[in-house]
This record gives structure tokens, sequence and C-alpha cells, in this order.
């Protein structure tokens, strides 16, 4: 049974919009008024159907003192409202419109699902993290159990892309990603660094939550994006977590990619037909005490066709030999294309493992991880049109 908590005003108005959303629940659905702690699972459905931007300082507290993991917030709003900063800025996971639809809100349910699943992944990393450190077998179901969280390829108008993944010994992990906008004119990159598994799973969770908002026009910076994702993990991060990452929209109307990165990822660009350059940081690792990351100005690289964009984690940097020889193999690859060149550093990963049993296959210190882009050219007249 899913319970849905209507939170308005005054209990009046609650009765009055629960029954309204009552009218169109599905089996297996209840509605009723606020509750002061609703149970995890439930969804939270907050009354902003008179302009759905202006919301009482108190209803606003009692939505703050929610403890939020394994709950959906979503905002009641007026069909005629065509945007609200309630939902640009992350107060809540999403929006339902006045009048209730059906359709829409089994949409809402498939969102409450997912964020379960996450919250419940984030649970069972978090029990096994100190039995699976250092078990050299557990860690290879780990690899099996992240790569299948991976997707074995990515597609986007436009692009040629490749990617690796190799799992490592050390505690952490890392994720990447591609998400293309709803109407294809922007495509949102990420890559994450995390330093255990407690907070590598709580990163995911974050993610699942930003999964529908990223995939619409969403208009926030880089920087913003990434102050959004910081302020939802302060719960989980401890005094020792940190965090590498990177977050990046590619515009295709411009052909111009904006991205804020911090930590250790790398991040490469490369002309058609020129030598690989490292592009700047946006600062050190994410964590507890890390401030002003909304104001932080994003990055910007201008692609043409043929350019060439790559994303490392450090694990492949430290198997290669650190950044400077990371720096000196990319000078010898100029020519080289996506799938061949991350066959090349696989086989710089792979020769420096040790190979003690020849029926086990060697893991890296950590996880190593490498995503690429190339412009195809057709792509910069389309968007030019």
């Amino acid at each position: 049974m899913i319970k849905i908590s209507v939170l308005s005003e005054t209990a009046a108005e609650e009765k009055a919009l629960a029954r309204e959303l009552s009218a169109i629940c599905p089996s297996g659905v209840e509605v009723n008024s606020f509750q002061t702690e609703p149970e995890v699972g439930a969804i939270v459905l907050v009354d902003g159907t008179s302009d759905g931007v202006r919301i009482s300082d108190s209803v606003k507290k009692r939505v703050d003192q929610l403890d939020r993991r394994g709950r959906a917030i979503y905002l009641a709003v007026n069909e005629k409202l065509q945007s609200t900063p309630l939902l640009e800025s992350g107060w809540v996971d999403d929006v339902l419109v006045f009048p209730f639809r059906r359709l829409e809100l089994r949409s809402r349910l498939k969102t409450l699902q997912q964020i379960l699943m996450w919250e419940e992944v984030h649970h069972l990393n978090a029990s096994v993290s100190q039995a699976i450190e250092g078990l050299k077998e557990d860690l290879k179901l780990a690899e099996r159990l992240q790569k299948r969280r991976l997707p074995v390829r990515f597609a986007a108008r436009g692009f040629q892309i490749q990617n690796r993944y190799f799992a490592g010994m050390k505690s952490g992990g890392d994720f990447f990603d591609l998400a293309e906008s709803s109407d294809q004119m922007s495509l949102n990159l990420v890559m994450t660094d995390a330093s255990s598994y407690g907070l590598s799973s709580a990163v995911l969770a974050v993610l699942a939550r930003l999964a529908s908002r990223l995939t619409l026009e969403d208009k926030n910076s880089s920087s913003r994006t990434i102050a959004t994702i910081h302020q939802d993990l302060v719960a989980t991060l401890s005094e020792k977590d940190h965090l590498s990452l990177f977050f990046g929209r590619l515009d295709k109307r411009k052909m111009e990619l904006s991205y804020c990165s911090y930590g250790s990822i790398g991040v490469f660009h490369a002309e058609r037909g020129k030598p690989w350059k490292r592009l700047g940081s946006s600062g050190t690792a994410l964590k507890l005490s890390s401030q002003g990351l909304s104001g932080q100005k994003d990055e910007l690289v201008h692609l043409e066709p043929g350019d060439r964009f790559l994303l490392l984690s450090d694990g492949f940097s430290d198997a290669v030999g650190g950044d400077s020889a990371i720096e000196a193999f990319l000078a010898t690859q100029t020519e080289k294309d996506g799938a061949e060149l991350l066959n090349e550093f696989t086989y710089q990963l792979k020769k420096k493992l040790p190979s003690d049993d020849p029926e086990s296959e060697p893991m890296p210190d950590q996880d190593c991880s490498a995503l690429w882009l190339e412009v195809e050219g057709k792509t910069i007249r389309l968007a030019r049109k």
C-alpha cells in the first residue's frame, strides 16, 4: 500500500485536495491528510495550487523537518503555471498538475519506486561495506553488480561515444552517465569518484532524484547542479569522506559545453587533428565543509566537428603513472579513435597488474572509469540551422 499525505495551510484544504486526488488513484494507493512523519515509501504532496511559487513558512518548515530518505516530495500546481523555482531549486522532487490526471499520477508513482530502489541500494551498501573491505572475491561480485548499473553503451544524436569501467580493490566507487534532454537539444554528463561505499550509494540515490529534472530543459548552471548534489549529501558525508565530481551540460544549439569539475577527475579536450589538452578544474574534492559551490563560474568549451572530449577517473591516471604520465601518453595518441584510445588505456592498466593467479583476472587498486565523446560533423550544421 502506497500512502500519499497531503500538506496544505489548513486541515480543510488538505481534506479537499485529498478527495480530488483519491478520485483518480489506482488500487493500492491511499490518500490522507498530512501526518507528522509519513512512513518510508510515502509521498508528501504539498499544496501549491494557489500560485506554485509562494509557500508559507509554516508549510516549508514542516517539509524541511522531514527525513527525505525513502520518501518523495511533490508539489501540486495549477495547470496554468509554466514554471516554479521550488522545482528548479530541488526543494521538491517533481510536480503534480491540478486538475489531477491518472496517467501523470502513475508516472509519479514510478518515480517513487526509483527513489525507493536507490534507498535500498544505499542501505545495502552501507551494511556490507565493512564486511567486504579488502575481500577480493567479494569485490569481484561488487564489480559485476556495479557494471550492471553502468550502461554498456551510450547513444546521443550527433556524437560517437565510448566508455570503459574496471572495479578496484579500494573502498568507494566510480559512476558515470549521460542524460539527453527530452527535446534532444542538450546533453548532461556526470562522473563521480567516491571515497567510501556508503558515499557512493548515496551519490547514486541523489542522482536518481535529479534524473527527471536533468532530462527536462533544466536551465540551472552546472555549478548550481553540483551545489544541489552537495546539499543533498550533507546528511551522509562524514569528516573523512571526499567526492570527486564532474557535471557538464552540452548545449547542442551553441555547441558549447559548460561544466564544473571538483577533485581528481581528468578532463581533456582535443580539437580535430590536434593534441589533447587538460582542461581546468573548479577546485578540490567535495567535502562536508565545502562552501560557495553555487557561486562558482562554469568552465566553457566551444566544440567543432571532429572535436573529442575525454573524462578519466584517477584510477586510470594512477595506473598509467600519474597526471604527467597521462598527458605524455595522450600526446602519442592524437590519431586514435575512441575505441582504440580506450583499448590502449586498458592495455596500460592491465600490464601493470599482478598476475600471480592465472585462473583469476587481477584487479586494480581502485575503480577505473573513462568516457570519450567525439562530435560528428553533421551535428554543427544541424545545430546552426
